[in-house]
């Protein structure tokens, strides 16, 4: 076999480095050591997933000499679902119920060695308890060899040092996961990290009765207890079983005591995506709290990070953990602020349930396993659990929970990725949405887009399944629908047309046999006997919806299935000059509380109320004054992403919304609408390099608005700097060129320029308070800068210098123009951190103590107050430049870092 090996690395087309041929070499170890069985001829299809997930973990068995697998004939090949959605239907089908085919999956996890690398630190053999010794036949050879002594050399028997349970969440989400998990465990089987590997599932069983907790040494230590077990009081108890995903959830229960291992050698990683209400019971932190205070345990999240915000993690406090010795159990863990800033937090904190975070993404793995094999020398991410956070985000979370149409697509558009808002908005194309539906658009027209952008999207609260989810369902059989029919019409009206057409024109082809325009002549014809019309009205109906944006050329056909099926134009709701008296539902008295405060009263005080319904109309939000209208426009949305130790920008094609207003000499100003809602204003304990003036973090809300694309620049300046009125420096600027923004301007020369824009413009103009400056800075984001916990000089001006554990690069040493990145945030606003830091109304506070919760400035009756002024400059460090930081300057400061960009009020929007 040596000489084999030596063959196949000196062929020059095999270009090796030390490291990757040492890992070769450590990768055929371990296969040989725990086996590679040779896969049989089977049909099902588990046995060819086995195949597959065995053959993707051996590129070099042939080199080596390792059991082959064997190559399947065309008969097996041929028998195999095709890639195609649908079975090719006759034309003559008597139904147009359409029948999908299960069309395969491709690996969620495509790249196994860097898991393995990273696991390395856990790789270790330790002594087996009371199982005697074994001869050492090498060091005994050796010995033989160099003292010349027939003296046998003993040795412990060892064996790995850990052993693992996966404990996977069976909430109704983890199901789109299932195929994740199965490759997960099949991994850890495969590798020979673990002496043994066990696969659980987590459930909670509904309660029989109200009596007494029959596990009463599961209940939290904390004063919150009580509050939180009235809060689930509707979720059972807490169990685990062998046979996850499988029926029969009341069948071979046990408590989550039975994992424990007196020896701790056992680790726990439970696998959950944090999305289930679970989340927020007593039930589930007692589970936790139980385990981490007897194994080592870390928490497997299959959401990315930018989407921790939308699930329960929210609750919880982000923090590093550092062990204290090797193995340690949770509970033993040092919770510090970062790895920057390495001081303990307080005993408080330390009392709180401590879990690290993984992902499906390696880079984790790597710190955890050397914080958990190590003595203090490394750190790991992860967060530590309250319930009195918990009770907190759920309150916020049932404040919040959208309930129009307008709503819910408004929520999921400020929260789901760029790659999933398209996602979404060309399956509103599809009549039918099913996952090979899915798949195919993937594949034809999304190809960036991964699990996570389906999940983003399957469980935006905008799609429903037809039919409750259970362990036995087959998820590639079940049909999705919007929860509204205007969500399919709203996000409909700002997909690429193109796109929405050609996902409609593969459905009805590969459904009815026909081209689209042989569809909508064969449909307008009256179709055929085989279909009736009510079988053909939700295709017909979608069909009008995507084809009223191609024009002209189907006018007359969406017109003719608006008429005969009695719909209406999805793409417009009614403004309010075209509704009558009579088109408002009938008014009717309701029942409801008068509700006060006086000095005392605790917040909030019971309250119990009837449920009633309020009916509003939804207008389309436009700019205040006249003459303006919206248009779409293209942005490209970066996040810094961490890949093996490197940091990349990910950049997104996306489309954000904006008017244009005209300034005198043909120059323009581009304004871009910021929707209305909630956000946590200020940062929160655990975020590198804050400052105490950035909290307390409290809630704020945030009506529509309007905010200038860039910061105002030179050229802008000098044509409003010269309309009538009080005299202001034309070119105040210290580096000069007219796209680089303007500089060198006070807080009252910044008023003034927005007091001649309003004047010249019949607008009003005003600089941002502070609330809407990190509200649009933010664009739903939680993170320390709106491209995520890490900032670079590829995407912002600043000095270079590093922040956290990040890199350092070029110092420009000047202001650049306006969008030379060519990136925004979510909402498509560019130059937002560096560049020249931007002057905002309110008057400074030394926290947020007192703050209004309307979003409004907040102002004192010292008008020489000293000013806000946000986001950083070429000159600064990089954690000035964060989204919470805050800046106090005297209102008549001028310098080359300090500008400015304005806003406008829109008009109020009903929901």
């Amino acid at each position: 076999m040596i000489e084999r090996w030596i063959e196949v690395l000196s062929d020059k087309s095999i270009d090796l480095s030390a490291a990757e041929i040492a890992d070769a070499c450590w990768l055929t170890i371990i296969q040989h050591r725990f086996g590679v069985d040779r896969p049989g001829k089977s049909d099902e299809r588990e046995d060819s997933e086995e195949t597959s997930a065995a053959a993707s973990m051996t590129p070099l068995s042939d080199a080596l000499d390792l059991p082959e697998v064997p190559d399947r004939t065309p008969e097996e090949v041929s028998s195999e679902p095709v890639g195609n959605i649908f079975t090719e239907p006759s034309r003559r089908d008597s139904s147009p119920d359409i029948q999908p085919v299960l069309l395969p999956t491709s690996l969620a996890l495509r790249d196994l060695l860097p898991f393995a690398k990273a696991l390395r630190p856990l790789m270790q053999q330790r002594p087996v308890a009371f199982q005697g010794t074994q001869l050492d036949e090498n060091a005994t050879v050796q010995k033989i060899a160099e003292e010349q002594v027939l003296y046998p050399v003993i040795q412990p028997l060892t064996e790995s040092w850990l052993e693992l349970a996966i404990v996977v969440d069976e909430s109704d989400s983890m199901l789109l996961w299932r195929q994740t998990v199965q490759e997960l465990t099949r991994f850890f089987k495969h590798y020979g990290v673990f002496r043994d590997v066990r696969l659980w599932g987590l459930i909670a069983k509904a309660k029989v009765s109200s009596q007494a907790n029959s596990h009463s040494e599961l209940l939290l230590e904390n004063d919150e207890s009580q509050q939180m077990a009235d809060a689930s009081e509707e979720i059972g108890e807490m169990y685990i079983r062998a046979t996850p995903f499988t029926k029969g959830r009341s069948q071979d229960l046990r408590h989550p005591k039975s994992l424990l291992d007196p020896a701790r050698r056992r680790l726990i990683l439970l696998v959950t995506d944090c999305v289930n209400p679970l989340w927020q019971s007593s039930q589930m932190l007692s589970t936790m709290q139980l385990w981490a205070k007897s194994s080592p345990m870390a928490m497997v999240q299959m959401m990315p990070e930018w989407l921790w915000s939308r699930t329960h993690l929210r609750q919880a406090k982000r923090v590093w953990f550092q062990g204290k010795t090797e193995g340690n159990v949770n509970q033993d863990l040092i919770a510090v602020r970062s790895v920057l800033d390495k001081r303990p937090l307080a005993r408080s904190h330390q009392r709180d349930i401590k879990l690290p975070i993984l992902t499906i993404e390696s880079r984790r793995w790597q710190k955890w396993a050397q914080m958990l094999a190590d003595r203090g020398s490394h750190y790991a991410p992860g967060f530590l659990f309250h319930p009195h956070t918990q009770m907190t985000a759920m309150t916020m979370q049932q404040r919040s929970v959208a309930t129009s149409a307008m709503a819910k697509t408004k929520t999921f558009r400020g929260g789901a990725s760029s790659i999933a808002k398209r996602l979404a908005s060309l399956l509103a194309a599809s009549p039918s949405i099913t996952l090979p539906v899915v798949r195919i658009v993937q594949d034809s027209l999304l190809p960036q887009a991964e699990q996570v952008h389906v999940a983003e999207v399957l469980l935006g609260d905008i799609l429903q399944p037809t039919e409750a989810l259970t362990v036995e369902t087959d998820l590639d059989q079940v049909r999705y629908e919007f929860v509204d029919s205007e969500i399919r019409s709203l996000l409909l009206a700002e997909a690429p047309v193109t796109d929405t057409t050609k996902v409609l024109s593969d459905y009805i082809y590969r459904n009815f046999g026909r081209n689209l325009q042989e569809f909508v002549a064969w449909w307008q014809e009256g179709g055929s006997e085989d279909f009736s019309q009510e079988q053909l009205k939700p295709i017909a109906t979608v069909a009008a919806e995507v084809l009223q944006y191609r024009g002209s050329e189907y006018t007359e056909f969406v017109q003719a299935v608006r008429d005969r099926y009695d719909t209406h134009p999805g793409d417009q709701p009614p403004s309010l000059e075209e509704v009558s008296p009579e088109d408002f539902p009938e008014l009717s008295d309701f029942p409801f509380d008068r509700l006060s405060f006086v000095e005392g009263d605790t917040f909030p005080p019971p309250l119990e109320t009837e449920t009633f319904t309020l009916y509003t109309l939804d207008r389309p939000m436009q700019p205040s004054g006249s003459g303006q209208t919206l248009e779409s426009f293209d942005i490209v949305v970066a996040m810094l992403t961490e890949v093996d130790g490197q940091w990349q920008v990910q950049r997104t094609p996306a489309q954000a919304r904006r008017f244009t207003e005209s300034l005198p000499e043909e120059l323009t100003l581009e304004m871009v609408a910021i929707p209305g809602g909630r956000f946590l204003m200020g940062s929160p304990e655990d975020e590198v390099e804050r400052d105490d003036d950035e909290s307390p973090q409290h809630e704020v809300t945030i009506a529509p608005f309007f905010m200038g694309r860039y910061p105002v620049t030179q050229a802008q300046w000098q044509v409003v700097a010269a309309l009538p009125q009080i005299d202001l420096d034309l070119d105040p600027s210290s580096f000069k060129g007219e796209l680089l923004p303007v500089e060198q301007v006070s807080w009252y020369e910044a008023v003034e320029f927005c007091a001649r824009l309003s004047a010249y413009t019949g607008r009003e103009y005003r600089l941002p308070s502070e609330a809407d400056w990190e509200y649009a800075c933010r664009a739903e984001t939680t993170t320390a800068f709106h491209f995520g916990d890490m900032i670079t000089p590829e995407v912002a001006n600043y000095n270079g210098s590093a922040y956290a554990d990040g890199p350092e690069g070029e110092t420009r040493g000047e202001t650049t123009p306006v969008n030379h990145f060519d990136i925004a945030n979510a909402y498509g606003l560019s130059d937002m951190h560096g560049n020249v830091s931007e002057w905002c109304q309110d008057h400074w506070h030394d926290s947020y103590e007192g703050a209004p919760s309307g979003g409004s400035a907040w102002l004192t009756e010292n008008e020489d107050a000293n000013r806000l002024r946000r986001g950083g400059s070429w000159l600064d460090s990089p954690e000035y430049c964060r989204s919470a930081y805050r800046y106090s300057t005297y209102p008549e400061n001028r310098n080359n870092r300090l500008g400015f960009r304005v806003s406008c009020a829109a008009p109020r929007i009903l929901q």
